[in-house]
């Protein structure tokens, strides 16, 4: 019993130990696994550098299509991101976990070592499999290069110089233009460029060619004049693979209409030299490619020896080939009107014989066809796209059906993709990269520069300089992309503000090409991309519970997530789940999204580069917002809500764009002093700022530092206190819109004298100045670059000694003579000075003097040759503005107003004024007369001038107001048959000889009244006219009703407002409803009226 009883526990302690040993030497592997996190991870980082190698040596190939093939790079390019992903979450842990604990932040997570090692060997695991599948797919080094097929591999379409001119539409102007630069031969170079630029599909070509052909007729018509055509025209098509020697050859071909072999490029040079010197010829290179200048300058050698007057026309997508061309003159092209598009739809899908009879009994195919010339935005290639799939179609259902599903389903970009893909594959690598973030942007999405920039750096998609600034880098690329037709302006974007977006058929592209990468879903509906795979995505949905965004929740891999809608409240639980399930962010744009509360778990997000809460109902930032480690751009404009930031906002040490415009931000907290790279912080529009941080002067790497006000608007708006001390320390600033002046012991104006500033600026507080030498210390005459400059006084009172130093400092304030607008307001001393009247401001178009009350008289502006606008209010010692001579030259818009006691008006000749367009008079009660009003005049507005006497006849005047004058004046306003826009407001002792006056203004459209009281009735009215507006005025309203005395002369007006409220007598007027779909009625009861009904 004993043996077994020994035997059974020597079993039991042998199973024991080997068990132990098994669970000690499972430790001691699974501690060396995590010892070893560190190495593994630089061995995965290896990895992953040379997946991108491999990834960037393909996408530079071009030509791989086996879709096998593309799959496994995709598979490989998944790798490369998760594994970047793990790297930089590690070292920011790493990092983090220095900070001391008692700033981490109460939603700070462990630095797990067992679930980095987890990652790194699922992701090791996956790249095995790939790597295996490469042997299975039988792909060896060099594959791609001994399958490659130059025929298949690019698109290109040869185009002749033929053409069917009945297929060519519009262009009229565009026309007219090159014909007169291509028929002009007296130039001061014997051959001269000119370019026409536009992206793929926009019509360059066709537009070249029947230039073409019309300069050829006009040569056969002109035959006998030698003065006036071309010995030689030469149509050369050119592929992107084109290199010069290939290019001369095809010149030397199409010329001698034989095969050149001249073997090196001196030989070539010398005979093209030979057979074009002395004559006159027209080349047309179509579809440039090459934009390096020794291309150019290689050619253009042996054409200079053309004759005078020679041309070359140029059609490229890249407006770096016009550029490096030293293109005299440029044309870029856009989409074709949509008449002229419909036009050539219908060439395309009927015969001539067919439309009359299709259109008749179909009509509504012209307005099915317009809306997809619309969608197309007028792009011959598109049209053409369409026409082939709608030929010989006439039934509209079918086209109905047929349009919506070639939009939907891209059939039209299917059948164009081959020839828009030549031009993304011509991009460099790095071009590529940022084009494809652009690809989850909605059809017609508007972008601004400066933001996509922002959004390309949080995606690491800009290569570092260490000598040139990131943001400047990505200007360059935006540039490039926009030069080569990818982006177009949008035409209602200002100058100030401009927008972009893609055309229709890059952005047809940019879908085809990262299907895979991007995603957008729009109400739950995948739009585009495919769930799962996504790096980018944009989301439209109203609905903001958890449960939809599920489909998003898919990617767990997404880098930049865009939320663009604008209904719906964001709740809290949806972002707290976004915060946990999708960590790997570096861009999220919440803008305009109702969001209310940003949860605390947000620095979940340690990656995130990019954050955007703009316009939406914020009211705070949580406190962790500083735990975001890597953020650069944190924007919160029009956050009308936010009034402070959490002090945590110094500990984002790598921000370098801080956005609070229009924002109730009263003070920033002293510890944005410590964001040591920031460069651009926007505080425009907060209006309740009162102070900067005191240590500003340590943000050494600021670049822009907003704080523009509106301008035409000042006096409701609150100032600054004063600059910080030390501001002029910034020495890297290049834009500062606002600067207040301080007191003796605070800034002074001698800050700016280093700062090479651009831009507006706008110097305010000017009263604090009290030293001259301080005032000159500001160097703004050396300040070139400073294209806007306001000097503002305040509203203080002043004195005789206070008046003397104003005019010593705005003497010493001279700007630099490239200034364009300058604005001085509130000066109150009683003479401007001497340089303001100087003639060598060459440039200075704007021009507004404001309430400087204490001026005698008004500097003789007129001698300033660029003046283009100039306003004059509130100088109330001037009497007299003075003789004008000569000048005003360039003068559009004069605006007098608040000019109590200004008796005379300039007298000037005929000269003076003649491109005067706008004039505004208001308040101005002593001004007695007019002695010249320049014919130009198509608007002119006239106030509270009621002593003004005749005003002679404005024969092109096209919009007039006349306010608070006197009923007479109607006279005047009989003979302006020009007139399309009338406004009578207050208008007093009106005669009953008005009568009439309508009538005569025959290409009058819109006519307004208001508060005429004694305006009685409307005699009739001009058949044009569209629109009628009365206002306040009881008795004419009455009669203007159905049925009404006057109805019989309105009746015909499309569209007529009548404003009704009680008469003198208290009693209120009935209603009367017309029949007319168009006739509207507001009728405007008193409150006396509407309280005795609810009683």
């Amino acid at each position: 019993m004993e043996r077994v009883v020994d035997v059974v526990g020597g079993k039991i302690i042998e199973i024991a130990i080997d068990k132990f040993s098994g669970i000690y030497s499972n430790r001691r592997a699974e501690e060396a696994r995590l010892q070893a996190v560190e190495s593994d991870l630089q061995k995965l980082n290896s990895t992953r550098e040379r997946i991108l190698a491999l990834l960037s040596d393909a996408e530079e190939r071009r030509y791989i299509e086996d879709d096998s093939v593309l799959r496994w790079l995709r598979d490989l390019k998944a790798v490369a991101f998760d594994a970047e992903d793990v790297y930089d979450e590690f070292r920011t842990y790493e990092t983090l976990s220095e900070t001391p604990i008692d700033r981490r932040g109460k939603c700070w997570r462990e630095f797990d070592r067992r679930d980095f090692a987890d990652r790194i060997q699922k992701i090791r695991e996956e790249y095995e499999r790939i790597v295996k599948e490469k042997k299975d797919l039988r792909l060896q080094r060099g594959e791609a290069v001994r399958r490659f097929n130059p025929q298949r591999g690019q698109y290109h379409r040869q185009e002749g110089s033929l053409q069917d001119d009945e297929r060519f539409h519009g262009r009229q102007e565009e026309k007219n233009f090159f014909f007169e630069e291509l028929l002009n031969f007296s130039c001061s170079d014997n051959v001269q460029v000119i370019s026409i630029v536009g992206s793929c599909g926009s019509g360059k070509t066709s537009l070249a060619r029947n230039i073409f052909r019309v300069v050829g007729l006009v040569q056969k018509l002109k035959d006998g004049c030698s003065k006036n055509y071309f010995d030689l025209r030469i149509w050369v098509s050119l592929s992107p693979n084109f290199d010069l020697v290939k290019t001369i050859k095809e010149v030397i071909k199409a010329v001698e209409r034989r095969e050149c072999h001249d073997s090196t490029l001196d030989l070539l040079q010398y005979h093209l030299k030979n057979i074009i010197t002395g004559k006159r010829f027209l080349l047309v290179l179509d579809n440039l490619w090459r934009d390096d200048f020794d291309f150019w300058e290689n050619l253009r050698i042996p054409l200079m020896d053309g004759a005078e007057g020679s041309k070359i026309l140029v059609t490229t997508q890249n407006e770096n080939v016009a550029r490096s061309m030293q293109t005299v003159h440029k044309l870029c092209l856009q989409g074709l009107p949509v008449n002229d598009g419909w036009l050539l739809l219908q060439d395309l899908v009927f015969s001539k014989d067919e439309r009359i009879k299709v259109f008749t009994e179909q009509p509504k195919l012209e307005d099915i066809g317009k809306d997809i010339v619309k969608e197309c935005q007028g792009f011959p290639l598109a049209i053409k796209a369409i026409g082939s799939l709608l030929y010989s179609e006439t039934d509209e259902n079918q086209w109905e059906l047929l349009s919506q599903e070639l939009m939907e389903n891209g059939k039209v970009a299917g059948t164009i993709i081959p020839i828009l893909k030549t031009s993304y594959d011509h991009l460099p690598l790095h071009l590529k990269h940022c084009f494809s973030f652009c690809s989850t942007f909605p059809k017609d999405y508007e972008f601004g520069k400066e933001e996509l920039v922002k959004l390309w750096i949080a995606l690491d998609l800009i290569k570092n300089s260490s000598r040139i600034q990131m943001e400047d880098i990505g200007e360059r690329y935006f540039d490039d992309l926009l030069w080569r037709s990818f982006f177009q302006a949008c035409d209602s974007s200002m100058k100030d503000s401009r927008m972009y977006k893609m055309p229709t058929v890059i952005h047809e592209l940019a879908h085809h090409l990262f299907r895979y990468e991007s995603l957008r879903i729009n109400q739950s509906v995948t739009e585009h991309g495919e769930s799962g795979t996504a790096r980018y995505a944009l989301l439209c949905q109203d609905d903001k519970q958890s449960a939809t965004f599920n489909k998003m929740f898919e990617n767990k891999g997404l880098r930049a997530l865009v939320l663009c809608s604008r209904n719906g409240v964001l709740m809290k639980e949806v972002l707290i789940d976004l915060f946990e399930k999708i960590r790997f962010l570096r861009l999220l744009d919440l803008s305009s999204s109702c969001l209310v509360e940003l949860p605390d778990s947000v620095c979940n997000l340690i990656l995130l580069r990019y954050l955007s809460l703009h316009g939406t109902n914020i009211k705070r930032l949580p406190e962790t917002i500083g735990k975001l480690y890597h953020l650069q751009t944190l924007q919160l404009g029009n956050c009308i809500q936010i009034h402070e930031l959490p002090d945590s906002i110094g500990d984002l040490k790598f921000l370098r764009h801080l956005g609070l415009h229009n924002t109730s931000i009263r003070m920033l907290p002293e510890t944005v002093s410590n964001l040591l790279n920031l460069q651009t912080l926007e505080l425009g529009n907060c209006y309740k700022l009162e102070m900067l941080p005191k240590s500003l002067k340590n943000l050494v790497h600021l670049r822009y530092l907003g704080l523009q006000l509106d301008w035409d608007s000042w006096d409701r708006q609150i100032d600054i206190i004063a600059m910080p001390p030390g501001i002029g320390c910034l020495t890297s600033l290049r834009h500062l819109s606002r600067f207040a002046v301080g007191s003796e012991a605070q800034c002074g104006l001698g800050e700016l004298k280093e700062l090479k500033l651009r831009g507006k600026l706008c110097i305010s507080k000017l009263e604090n100045v009290v030293s001259v030498n301080d005032a000159e210390a500001a160097n703004l005459s050396g300040k070139r670059y400073i294209d806007s400059l306001m000097l503002r006084w305040g509203d203080a009172a002043s004195t005789e000694s206070k008046n003397l130093l104003e005019e010593d400092v705005i003497d010493r304030l001279q700007p630099h003579k490239d200034l364009h607008n300058l604005y001085v307001e509130n000066y109150n001393g009683k003479k401007f000075p001497n340089w303001m009247r100087d003639p060598s401001f060459l440039k200075l178009e704007t021009l507004k003097l404001i309430n400087c009350k204490m001026c005698s008289s008004l500097p003789c502006v007129w001698k300033l040759p660029s003046l283009k606008t100039l306003q004059i209010k509130g100088l109330h010692g001037v009497e007299r503005f003075g003789t004008v001579l000569s000048g005003f030259e360039n003068l559009e818009t004069l605006d007098v107003s608040d000019m109590h006691n200004l008796k005379s008006w300039f007298r000037i000749g005929d000269g003076p004024m003649s491109c005067l367009t706008a004039l505004y008079i208001s308040d101005c009660p002593n001004l007695e007369w007019l002695p010249y009003l320049p014919p130009s005049i198509k608007t002119f507005e006239l106030r509270n001038c009621q002593n003004l006497r005749v005003l002679n006849s404005l024969p092109n005047l096209q919009d007039l107001v006349l306010e608070s004058d006197r009923g007479s004046r109607l006279r005047w306003v009989q003979d302006l048959t020009s007139l399309t826009s009338l406004t009578l407001s207050k208008l007093s002792q009106i005669q009953d000889d008005h009568k009439g006056i309508f009538k005569n203004l025959t290409s009058l459209k819109q006519l307004k009244i208001q508060e005429c009281y004694d305006l009685y009735s409307i005699d009739e009215l001009p058949a044009g006219v569209e629109k009628l507006v009365i206002k306040e005025c009881p008795v004419l309203s009455r009669r203007c009703q159905k049925n009404g005395d006057d109805w019989l002369n309105i009746q015909h007006i499309p569209y007529i407002q009548v404003d009704q409220t009680e008469n003198r007598d208290g009693i209120s007027l009935e209603k009367h409803p017309s029949t007319l779909s168009q006739f509207v009625m507001n009728y405007l009861f008193t409150w006396k009226k509407g309280s005795s009904e609810k009683s």
